[in-house]
């Protein structure tokens, strides 16, 4: 019974992952769940980061991405306080959230996409407007320092060439 949508799938076929919807005035507020497909049963407990007390999770899906061998699968969720990525360990039955950074604006995130790197080491968020928002270390699960200072919000700034002004 309740409200489910499809996730991601086990490499091997024997686990499905499904979203449950929890709220049904809100769809946006949602758990993962695992379903043994061998067992033909909903798993009892909630495949959740367990870094943090929040079962239930909050966000509209923007973006999703799988590891080469199939038991990452990444997905961008566009959060109402804050946006995150959520890697589910389809072999292991865990999950970690990943936050983007605070200063990251919502419609930069609504048109985002993640890209996975040669090697399959780094995940990249990048939006068409805000260029790369951020890059996940996919060992560690962790955001990548980033390469300036400069917040994702800010637009980047072109240097006016004064050097070829004055050389001419």
């Amino acid at each position: 019974e309740g409200s489910f949508s499809f996730d991601a799938i086990s490499p091997d076929g024997s686990t499905l992952y499904l979203i449950e919807h929890v709220n049904r005035k809100d769809v946006a507020e949602y758990q993962v769940r695992a379903y043994d497909l061998a067992k033909d049963r909903l798993l009892p407990y909630v495949i959740r980061d367990h870094r943090s007390n929040q079962v239930e999770m909050y966000g509209y899906p923007m973006s999703r991405a799988a590891s080469s061998d199939g038991r990452w699968a990444y997905t961008l969720y566009q959060g109402s306080h804050h946006s995150f990525v959520h890697a589910l360990d389809t072999v292991a039955r865990k999950a970690v959230c990943v936050d983007l950074p605070m200063d990251t604006p919502p419609e930069y995130v609504a048109d985002a996409h993640l890209a996975i790197g040669p090697g399959g080491q780094n995940l990249t968020v990048e939006s068409t407007v805000g260029g790369i928002l951020a890059v996940i270390d996919t060992e560690r699960l962790t955001l990548r320092p980033r390469v300036s200072d400069r917040p994702a919000s800010a637009p980047a700034e072109e240097a006016f060439p004064w050097m070829l002004v004055v050389g001419a």
